[in-house]
């Protein structure tokens, strides 16, 4: 009994002092930066065949520099500055890797954050990683960024319809003026509502002109596009807000 005792014992030290040597051996997960996202001011993306980016924090929020000076989407801001906070699988000194079999001799694309630059390579055959330079490190992400950043730049551009000021006014061009009381479902519409995609004017079919003023005075000129994909058209901008027939009701209340 005593034997048995003493060697259950003597085990359960052997399987302790594995796992500390297994623990002691393991690198702890670390995210790609020790930036917190909060700190970043300023984001660049040089992209292999397409326009750069530059996004940069401003009081009313992120908005795009590069290629246009335009209000940025949020939501797409977070995903890049999530990036920063994703685990790092493996590390390895620059020198050490094949950096032309990594694909970071002529990257795909870089971003920056801030003055912190990171290239990204190809995708390791294993474990279907993505390979980052950073200064002289290499770094092993499993990353979801890389597909939005080579996305076309328009992509980044916030999809609200009306992110600054309160609608007071619909101005149409027959003549019909339509008011927006504040508690008017309409008016919430203009507010919050947002299009499935923004993307520059392409010289598509044009209908009525419209104008929506604010209770600031300001008057944004709308107008209709007609064809199969509806949507509004911001001609001061060359901006289209692709939208369903539904939400086209909703804003102005007419077909």
């Amino acid at each position: 009994m005593r034997g048995r005792l003493l060697l259950n014992v003597l085990l359960l030290a052997g399987v302790t002092a594995l796992a500390f040597w297994l623990w002691r051996d393991t690198p702890p997960v670390t995210g790609v930066s020790e930036l917190a996202p909060a700190a970043v001011q300023r984001i660049a993306v040089e992209r292999r065949g397409e326009r750069s980016l530059e996004l940069v924090r401003a009081d009313s929020g992120w908005r795009l520099q590069v290629p246009r000076e335009l209000p940025a989407s949020q939501q797409h801001l977070e995903l890049l500055l999530g990036f920063l906070q994703l685990p790092v699988t493996a590390r390895y000194p620059s020198a050490e890797v094949d950096l032309a079999g990594a694909g970071l001799i002529a990257p795909l694309l870089t971003v920056s954050f801030n003055e912190s630059r990171y290239a990204f390579g190809g995708l390791d055959p294993l474990g279907q990683q993505r390979y980052l330079l950073h200064e002289d490190e290499v770094l092993l992400v499993q990353e979801g960024v890389s597909a939005l950043l080579i996305s076309p730049w328009w992509n980044f551009i916030d999809r609200r319809l009306l992110p600054e000021g309160e609608p007071r006014r619909l101005h149409f061009s027959d003549g019909e003026i339509h008011t927006l009381a504040s508690n008017e479902p309409r008016t919430a519409h203009w507010q919050h509502g947002a299009a499935a995609i923004v993307r520059p004017w392409l010289d598509e079919v044009r209908g009525e002109m419209f104008e929506l003023e604010l209770v600031s005075g300001q008057r944004l000129p709308w107008q209709w596009l007609d064809g199969e994909q509806p949507g509004l058209l911001r001609p001061d901008l060359g901006l289209v807000y692709q939208l369903s027939a539904e939400q086209l009701n909703e804003l102005l209340g007419r077909q």
